[in-house]
């Protein structure tokens, strides 16, 4: 594979979005989706079996 980090901004860049990813801050836009869900009064359509035990923690967790 082409080594593509080959410069400081490249490694700038790579830890930003490292850093994004690992704190979950994006994640923010499901509370935001579940917030406009409960106001408009539609159920979020999924193919997802619901969430249960840990997994509804560590989701919950990311979010907020």
């Amino acid at each position: 594979m082409i080594d593509y980090i080959n410069n400081y901004f490249a490694l700038f860049t790579l830890y930003v979005a490292m850093s994004v990813e690992f704190s979950g801050v994006m994640h923010s836009s499901y509370l935001i989706q579940n917030i406009l869900s409960a106001i408009s009064g539609q159920p979020i359509q999924t193919n997802e079996p619901p969430r249960t035990g840990g997994t509804f923690a560590f989701f919950w967790g990311r979010v907020l």
